[in-house]
């Protein structure tokens, strides 16, 4: 399986021969194909011979890409480009600038590397084929230094303007790499933090209900208690809610029928407490809300409220209609007691509610 890294830019930036890339494919074609014009003007007969053989690999080049085969195209472009820079130096000399392409393949080979499946092999690979490309650029310059030109033009304007040309050509190479790699830089991360973003929220939500889940309710009582305890009025209080019964609900309508009651009563429980509080599953058939700033009787009247909403709701799932009740346990606080005090007597307020015959609301002050 692909890292997840590689996975979010395949799909994102992969590096597939979409229009551009064959674009810089037709425009090295292209600059063959003047190139050969170019050594057939000055009866350079090898250089000649050797961009014949060019404009077919590149000829080659898409026609495997239209395989797919993306690392034999690249590979291919690699070597033609190594290779044409050493022959046309050698034939024409160090001055014509041919070499200066060599240092154009080291971005390049770290953009290639960077929109690949990554991976230890592909962190590697740009070093490995930069090392290749700088030992080429040295070694061209060796052996034209010790050897002269297989062919002398003896025309020192031909000389500047090719290098110009060469040079201009090879720093463009440079530049749209730098760009490209640029835009792959920032598109990469927006969907970084796009999956960082989600999945911190995927993080934080139970995925059967939607609600907060136990770890998000856990992270935020405690700075709801504390804003609750310094503005007034000074009031914290967390309810439990248990479903009755759920266990024969699971046991007579199967397990899908309990997730469908699971789901409806969650879907009350936001529906009732809107913004007046935090909802959260908290284990089970339990659930967990968290109210602030309210004072005790509002408080009472809304559980009792939702409790009748249970009670009353019509919930009808393959036919079957099962009784759903709910029992509720309630501490209400405006000290500075701790979380865990808070919810203990919540949820003993609730096991006195299932003794007295559930279906009811049990609130108490602590």
């Amino acid at each position: 399986m692909k890292p997840f890294f590689a996975r979010i830019v395949n799909k994102n930036l992969g590096f597939h021969f979409n229009s551009w890339q064959r674009a810089i494919v037709l425009s090295l074609l292209a600059v063959h194909v003047v190139l050969l014009f170019f050594f057939l003007s000055q009866n350079v007969t090898l250089m000649v011979a050797v961009n014949g053989a060019s404009i077919l690999i590149y000829l080659l080049a898409l026609r495997l890409a239209l395989r797919r085969q993306f690392s034999l195209v690249l590979k291919l472009m690699y070597a033609e480009i190594i290779l044409h820079q050493m022959l046309a130096s050698l034939c024409l000399g160090w001055g014509y600038g041919f070499h200066l392409y060599c240092i154009a393949l080291v971005p390049a080979a770290f953009y290639v590397s960077y929109t690949g499946d990554g991976g230890y092999a592909s962190r590697i690979a740009p070093l490995r084929y930069s090392a290749v490309s700088l030992l080429a650029f040295y070694l061209t310059w060796l052996i034209t230094s010790l050897v002269p030109p297989l062919y002398d033009l003896q025309n020192e304007s031909l000389v500047r303007v090719v290098y110009v040309c060469n040079s201009l050509l090879a720093n463009l190479v440079i530049l749209l790499v730098m760009i490209l790699l640029s835009g792959a830089i920032v598109r990469v991360e927006t969907q970084l933090r796009k999956q960082n973003t989600q999945l911190a929220r995927l993080s934080n939500l139970d995925p059967l209900t939607g609600l907060n889940n136990r770890r998000r309710m856990r992270a935020l009582m405690e700075p709801i208690r504390e804003k609750a305890l310094r503005e007034p009025p000074l009031s914290f209080c967390a309810v439990i809610c248990d479903i009755d019964d759920f266990k024969s609900v699971n046991d007579t309508y199967g397990h899908q029928c309990g997730d469908y009651v699971l789901k409806k009563v969650a879907d009350t429980l936001s529906d009732v407490i809107g913004e007046q509080g935090h909802v959260g599953r908290w284990g089970g058939e339990e659930f967990l809300i968290v109210i602030a700033g309210m004072e005790a009787e509002p408080i009472r009247n809304m559980l009792e409220q939702l409790c009748c909403a249970i009670q009353d709701a019509s919930l009808t799932f393959n036919g079957d209609s099962p009784a759903v009740t709910i029992t509720i346990g309630a501490a209400y606080t405006s000290r500075l007691n701790e979380i865990n005090t808070v919810i203990g007597a919540a949820d003993r307020n609730l096991y006195v509610g299932k003794r007295q015959g559930k279906s009811c609301v049990v609130m108490k002050e602590i």
